[in-house]
């Protein structure tokens, strides 16, 4: 009942209520619905403790684990100015280990890994700002999502070399709705 009442909340609302009791601490890991803004976060303390809330929500404690709560949603707005590149990977990385179904990432700029687009669960993927990709060239190791339907690049939106674009298509076999202006 608790969980219920707090997917009603924002998601650093819903943490702060948790740590009211210490009965209710891990509740926040089993939020299925995670939206992270860091507006208001002007200067780099701002930004730490910002980064701190996300690193504390991702992992997945062994009673997540337990019930199988997948993540449904994942949702990560940045106007930072450079954004940690690094966390914003390992944050994708540890959404996707949640089982996430739709990734939301809005960042001005923002390193990837090669492995980003592999993901058996993933379904919608929204991307806006500018992503560059690790190594390799700045080409992606292989893209794999099959079960995604829905793939948004906004406006802002620059994953890199145009042979990176066609990649990501042929590797969702299963997409039907494309957005992406050119």
């Amino acid at each position: 009942m608790l969980i219920h009442i707090l997917t009603f909340l924002p998601t650093k609302s819903a943490f702060t209520t948790s740590i009211l009791s210490k009965r209710w601490t891990s509740l926040c890991h089993s939020l299925t619905t995670l939206n992270f803004d860091d507006e208001g976060a002007e200067n780099q303390d701002a930004i730490s403790r910002f980064t701190r809330m996300v690193d504390r929500f991702l992992p997945s404690p062994p009673i997540v684990q337990l019930h199988h709560q997948p993540l449904q949603t994942f949702c990560l707005t940045s106007r930072a100015k450079p954004f940690n590149k690094f966390e914003v990977d390992n944050w994708a990385e540890a959404a996707k280990r949640r089982g996430v179904k739709n990734l939301h990432l809005s960042i001005y700029c923002a390193l990837l890994s090669p492995r980003f687009f592999t993901s058996q669960t993933l379904i919608v993927l929204k991307l806006s700002g500018c992503f560059h990709i690790a190594k390799y060239g700045h080409k992606f190791e292989s893209v794999d999502l099959p079960s995604l339907k829905t793939l948004h690049l906004l406006e802002d939106t620059c994953i890199g070399v145009r042979d990176n674009f066609m990649k990501v298509l042929s590797g969702c076999p299963n997409l039907v709705d494309l957005y992406a202006p050119s």
